[in-house]
C-alpha cells in the first residue's frame, strides 16, 4: 500500500490522519470528487450502486487478504511525512 499525500489534502481530513500522523497504517478508499462533493446537490440519488457494490467487495477482499496475512501491516516511509 501506498502513503499518497495528494494536493486536495482529503486525507489530512479523514479519520483516518492521526492515525498515520503517530505511524499507525490505515486504508482509506475514496471514489474521487465530483462537482456536488459536500454540497446541497449530493444527494443520494448520485450514488451508482452498480460501482458501490464493486467497491465494497474490494474492501472486503482487501481486509480478508490483510487479516488473514502472516504479516502485520506496516507503514513505509515515502520521503518526509508531513506531522501536521
Amino acid at each position: 500500500m501506498r502513503y499518497d499525500n495528494n494536493e486536495s489534502n482529503l486525507l489530512r481530513r479523514s479519520d483516518h490522519w492521526p492515525f498515520l500522523q503517530n505511524g499507525v497504517p490505515a486504508v482509506w478508499f475514496h471514489t474521487g470528487l465530483h462537482p456536488d462533493y459536500h454540497r446541497a446537490g449530493d444527494t443520494a440519488e448520485r450514488i451508482e450502486y452498480e460501482k458501490m457494490t464493486r467497491i465494497v467487495r474490494l474492501v472486503h477482499q482487501t481486509s480478508w487478504n490483510v487479516a488473514q496475512g502472516d504479516a502485520r501491516p506496516s507503514l513505509q516511509e515515502m520521503g518526509s511525512r508531513p506531522r501536521s
